[in-house]
């Protein structure tokens, strides 16, 4: 009784991740990129208190360090979605058989950009499923739970508000996401405008 539980509440899991990425997707190409002013420390913390209740999150080691100089503008909506993906993949694939399994956040934030990196030393991603992992629909390990749309969509927020993404990972040992977004101040968001016009 207690194994067919366990599987219920394993395939409601699934189901509520996979709800979650459809409306991600859904905000991410309807509503429009309103830029505000974004306090990151805060915004951590919010996403954090979302996942604490992730399978296993409460085992792995959090490092968390913000360095914001100034006000920083983008559109709080994406960066929720990206911080979100992210840091949950992270908790989700770690690798609860090392010794000291961590996931590391740290952000630098200036009146140009922000530098965000999300790393950890969990499973890692496999050397040929790397070309792929911001396809739709792929997973990278037979291991995944998720819909195959969590990368995706962090690939095309990044996207809406001007930023790049890149990834460093070797299978077994971990990985490391890299954002860089622009800083877009009051003056900046005519530009941020036309920018997404081009794109899309």
């Amino acid at each position: 009784m207690a194994h067919l539980l366990d599987m219920q509440k394993k395939s409601l899991l699934r189901l509520d991740h996979f709800i979650k990425d459809i409306v991600d997707h859904s905000r991410n190409t309807r509503l429009p990129v309103d830029i505000e002013s974004v306090d990151f420390e805060k915004l951590l913390q919010a996403t954090f208190e979302q996942l604490q209740f992730l399978e296993n999150g409460s085992r792995i080691r959090k490092n968390i360090s913000v360095k914001q100089k100034g006000e920083f503008h983008t559109a709080s909506s994406r960066l929720e979605i990206i911080l979100n993906n992210l840091i949950s993949n992270s908790l989700k694939y770690s690798d609860l058989r090392k010794e000291d399994p961590f996931i590391e956040v740290q952000i630098k934030c200036n009146s140009t950009s922000a530098e965000i990196r999300v790393s950890d030393n969990g499973e890692g991603i496999p050397a040929d499923a790397k070309p792929r992992i911001f396809d739709m629909f792929y997973r990278a390990t037979a291991n995944s739970s998720g819909s195959g749309l969590g990368l995706y969509i962090v690939k095309q927020a990044i996207q809406k508000i001007n930023g790049t993404i890149s990834v460093h990972s070797e299978y077994g040992k971990g990985t490391e996401f890299i954002v860089v977004i622009p800083n877009f101040l009051a003056n900046d968001k005519k530009k941020l405008l036309t920018a997404q016009e081009i794109v899309h």
